[in-house]
């Protein structure tokens, strides 16, 4: 859809007759004038540029052109964003809350108790947490089995002592219900996998009374910017992500100097303390 209004938009503001009459030097003016009388940022550019070299590249496929005229076009860099994420305080604070909250069942507390710290507490997405079995959660051995994660990729992540415990009390309470279906997280009323509706409508209520804003993916970037305040290695802090790619765990360095505090002591000349004239 996005694809289609984009050229749609291009051939209005450019009033072309024939795709023929397209040249690298017409798309540079379009682009600028965007930037200049409409704002557009560095992520607009790059959205309408990629899709007019993906249509050009189509249209070279069919024949209707020999060359694509956007395909020389500089892509402007894009702003590396600080990742929203909740302080150290707010999180315990969000943590408090969803314990004290006053729930119509006990299921719906200990579930809702187990989700939001297993989202605070391993900094898995949302859909790897309602993808969740119950044989993936490895209550002996202390760790989660994240099965086909972003890029298809499985991976194991650790969990402390007090996040087994939660969730082997949300268990407990499971098996009390006589819930079979293989799946973690179920719905309050039948044995049926959780939906991504209802975490949107718990994240709702608990931001509601809460009044700290967050969303499940903020709880993502919440573990690993406080991770990284404890002094938990970025590397392995990538690996329990799930990140491919080193640099893509970098961006949460930029949100926090804390963990820095204790390394800088161990410059060498730190004890000799201040100079005095």
């Amino acid at each position: 859809m996005w694809y289609k209004e984009t050229l749609r938009y291009f051939l209005k503001d450019t009033q072309i007759q024939s795709v023929k009459q397209i040249d690298q030097a017409l798309i540079e003016d379009y682009v600028v004038r965007g930037k200049i009388d409409r704002n557009w940022t560095a992520k607009t550019i790059r959205t309408r540029v990629s899709a007019l070299k993906l249509f050009f590249d189509w249209c070279i496929r069919k024949k209707i052109i020999e060359t694509n005229p956007a395909v020389e076009i500089e892509m402007p860099k894009l702003r590396s964003r600080v990742p929203e994420h909740l302080t150290k305080d707010q999180a315990s604070e969000l943590l408090m809350w969803t314990r004290n909250y006053r729930y119509s069942y006990k299921f719906e507390r200990l579930r809702a108790i187990a989700i939001i710290s297993l989202l605070i507490f391993s900094g898995v997405r949302a859909q790897e947490l309602l993808n969740l079995n119950v044989e993936d959660v490895r209550l002996d051995d202390r760790s989660l089995f994240i099965r086909c994660g972003k890029g298809g990729k499985d991976r194991l992540i650790p969990m402390d002592f007090a996040l087994v415990e939660t969730l082997r009390t949300y268990l407990k309470d499971r098996d009390r219900l006589k819930r079979k279906h293989p799946r973690f997280f179920l719905t309050l009323q039948s044995d049926q996998p959780m939906t991504y509706k209802s975490l949107q409508l718990l994240v709702q209520k608990l931001r509601k009374a809460s009044g700290i804003y967050f969303y499940a993916h903020m709880l993502r970037h919440t573990f690993a910017t406080l991770m990284l305040e404890g002094g938990a290695d970025i590397f392995a802090i990538s690996k329990m992500l799930g990140h491919s790619d080193i640099k893509t765990t970098m961006i949460y360095l930029t949100a926090t100097t804390a963990h820095l505090q204790s390394e800088v002591k161990k410059h060498p000349l730190s004890s000799i303390g201040t100079l005095h004239h």
